[in-house]
């Protein structure tokens, strides 16, 4: 059924239609993982006194990675509009908690062989951490992103059967996007637990993508965004980073990068001669799991033999960081009985 020239996937046939439709591959959503990935991965690293300050350009990172899931779950919905809400939502539990779970208990394991073999270290997290927030400071994400696209899921499937719905979901979460953003500074001056903080500058980028994917992507059926408009996007993350770089932390700009680039990672297929890059790129998820496994203990050692923190050793660890947990990634994709934890 059209109206003004506009699909509207309210008849039964028109969404038995969608359901059967294949999910595009998106060329350039895997490189741009990659890139926000190893600057998680920087984010995480430096301790001396050369480059700790040197970490604000990164922070698109973790905007772009939630624009990115959310808009691939509302994607995913606009695709199957029969697959009921609950089903996805046990589907994201099963990938994403129990992996969360699992990689919680290998960080606790990790911090009490690391406390008994070099004692002295710092400790990542309590017990009492591990069903919520995980027993590593980055491992609130997956949680987190887990309910965003859950929430991301559920507006796709119903601003799809209601144009109505669709206006309401574009306008009311740029509002909600907005205001988040407004209240970024206020949250991050208060004494809540940091996790709750780092959710709080996450949730612009989700609102705001659902915002956006309601109002634009909808319409377009998952139609890749054109050359120029992927460009301009690529360009706009590009001088996003490069402000946060000389002026310091800003949420406003963190999210905008990171939305910039999922426009970019939207755009039309790759040249050829990143093909062979592929099978790296998409090791992200593991990546993000399991870097700080590294990082920690490298960090210990150093720490246990009294050596002053320095560039030369941050640069280090940040290599056998992204070195070491490709590795571990690469390992545990090829074992079938170990490809969940990060698949």
């Amino acid at each position: 059924m059209t109206i003004g020239g506009q699909v509207l996937m309210t008849a039964p046939d028109d969404r038995q239609a969608i359901a059967s439709e294949s999910p595009r591959y998106l060329a350039w959503m895997n490189p741009w993982r990659f890139v926000a990935m190893v600057s998680v991965v920087w984010i995480h690293t430096p301790r001396s006194p050369g480059l700790v300050n040197a970490t604000d350009w990164a922070r698109f990172a973790v905007p772009f990675f939630t624009a990115s899931a959310v808009y691939l779950a509302m994607d995913a919905a606009r695709r199957n509009p029969l697959r009921p809400w609950r089903t996805y939502v046990v589907s994201r539990a099963m990938r994403l908690y129990v992996p969360f779970l699992a990689w919680s208990a290998i960080y606790l394991a990790a911090q009490v062989v690391r406390d008994a073999i070099l004692p002295g270290g710092e400790r990542d997290r309590t017990i009492t951490d591990l069903l919520v927030w995980g027993s590593a400071y980055h491992l609130w994400y997956i949680p987190f992103v887990a309910l965003v696209t859950a929430m991301g899921y559920g507006l796709a499937r119903w601003a799809i059967q209601d144009e109505t719905f669709r206006a309401h979901v574009a306008w009311v979460n740029a509002l909600l996007g907005c205001a988040a953003l407004l209240l970024a500074d206020r949250i991050e001056a208060t004494d809540l637990r940091d996790e709750i903080k780092y959710a709080w500058s996450a949730l612009p980028a989700a609102f705001l993508t659902c915002s956006l994917f309601a109002a634009w992507w909808l319409r377009s059926r998952g139609q890749p965004v054109s050359r120029p408009f992927a460009r301009l996007g690529t360009l706009s993350a590009a001088c996003g980073i490069a402000w946060l770089h000389l002026a310091g932390r800003n949420s406003a700009v963190e999210t905008l990068a990171g939305l910039a680039l999922l426009v970019a990672a939207l755009g039309p297929s790759f040249p050829s001669w990143l093909a062979g890059w592929r099978g790296v790129t998409s090791l992200s998820f593991g990546v993000y799991l399991s870097h700080l496994l590294f990082i920690k203990t490298a960090q210990s050692v150093i720490d246990k033999t009294g050596c002053d923190v320095s560039v030369g050793q941050d640069l280090a660890v940040y290599l056998l960081a992204v070195g070491g947990s490709l590795a571990l990634t690469g390992i545990l994709m090829r074992v079938r009985g170990t490809r969940w934890l990060i698949a």
